[in-house]
């Protein structure tokens, strides 16, 4: 799990929580930080202390997000790679799962998941029916390259 941070102190441990609290264990959680300017690196070092899956990288300057992500990947020791936002949460199965779909996929894959919104009193919020309504299933590929897809859930992947 590759999770990319810039200053999100107060979403981080939450967000890093979820990823390690999987009904799985045997996987690494790398986070990125790129260059903040809060206590970020704080709070992903007193968790690091707790728990040894946890990974720290730091950068100096800050970079972008997609700089950020494709240092984590390059870090990363697992066949399997996904990604987690610092403002974001996993679903206590989603490893689980999607690395079982995985599995049993033939040949190469990427499977990605469904998203719930939550809001500042953590009420779930759908998105729109028309967000919600277009869902692919199978291959998908003609489908994105002709860009007639929201992509908002988060894949996962082998190398």
């Amino acid at each position: 799990v590759v999770v990319t941070n810039y200053n999100r102190q107060s979403l981080l441990e939450l967000a890093l929580s979820s990823a390690l609290d999987q009904s799985i264990q045997d996987f690494e959680v790398i986070v990125v930080d790129d260059a903040s300017t809060d206590d970020s690196v704080k709070v992903v070092e007193r968790m690091q202390a707790v728990d040894p899956r946890l990974h720290l990288m730091t950068r100096e300057k800050n970079r972008g997000q997609a700089a950020a992500l494709n240092d984590g990947i390059r870090r990363a020791k697992s066949e399997y790679i996904t990604f987690l936002d610092s403002d974001d949460l996993f679903a206590r199965q989603r490893l689980e799962i999607l690395c079982k779909d995985l599995d049993d996929a033939k040949g190469p894959a990427v499977i990605y998941s469904d998203w719930v919104d939550v809001d500042q009193d953590e009420t779930s919020v759908r998105p729109e029916e028309s967000d919600a309504s277009f869902r692919p299933l199978g291959m998908i590929f003609p489908i994105l390259i002709a860009g007639r897809f929201r992509f908002t859930g988060t894949p996962i992947a082998l190398r």
